[in-house]
């Protein structure tokens, strides 16, 4: 019977003591590995992606502040991926709202005001563990923006080119409804005149990678397409 993995929390601080505080009080249940820069931990995290995702942190927990930077910059770096399922925690002693609320839009699930409360810490973590096994078990796919990369149970799919990348957010973004060839192709093209066969093939190839998620684009006569109703992913 093979054993079942604990969660993992990556924790990014300088300070040992702080980040031995975290492991006590989140006790044994999970899996911890430390971090004290950020660019040790971005290569390292990027390393883990590269590898099909075998295991990916469930949770970070990061200092804002660190001795090579401030994870917001990091936040809004478009060559890291955001959108995945691990969950950022920031801690600090920061009080500007506006630094806060920018933690929150380019990234952090949550933000903790040092001194952090231990025991919210810890049932924040419990409560997204168990809305994270929930998704899984509803085997939703999940599509990573940034690396125009599809994941299913944490499985990698496949990848879509920057053209079908576009056609599918169009796609997506409409919510079941209908949206023309002539506003998909005005869209993706710029207004750029593009012949007939070069929408047909990126829109077939879209389709038939799509296909392996189990999500369909319906064509809806004369001349729309949508998602097919139901297609739930995470974005």
């Amino acid at each position: 019977m093979n054993q079942v993995e604990k969660p993992q929390v990556w924790i990014l601080d300088n300070n040992k003591n702080t980040s031995h505080t975290y492991q006590q009080a989140l006790d044994d249940s999970f899996d911890f590995k430390e971090f004290s820069n950020i660019n040790d931990f971005r290569e390292y995290y990027l390393n883990t992606l590269r590898s099909n995702k075998s295991r990916i942190p469930d949770f970070i927990i990061s200092e804002l502040y660190l001795d090579d930077g401030c994870m917001i910059d990091l936040f809004r770096d478009p060559n890291f991926p955001k959108n995945t399922h691990s969950q950022f925690f920031i801690v600090s002693q920061e009080k500007d709202p506006s630094i806060i609320e920018n933690c929150l839009k380019f990234g952090a699930s949550d933000f903790f005001a040092k001194p952090v409360a231990l025991p919210v810490l810890q049932a924040k973590l419990n409560f997204a563990l168990q809305e994270k096994i929930k998704l899984e078990k509803q085997d939703v796919p999940v599509l990573k923006a940034n690396t125009l990369t599809f994941y299913k149970n944490d499985s990698f799919v496949t990848t879509l080119t920057p053209k079908e990348i576009r056609i599918f957010s169009i796609l997506h973004e409409a919510k079941g409804d209908t949206v023309t060839r002539d506003q998909i192709v005005s869209t993706v093209w710029n207004n750029k005149k593009t012949c007939n066969k070069s929408f047909d093939v990126h829109l077939f190839n879209l389709r038939k990678k799509l296909w392996a998620l189990d999500i369909e684009v319906d064509f809806v006569p004369p001349n729309s397409y949508r998602l097919e109703k139901g297609c739930a992913l995470i974005i």
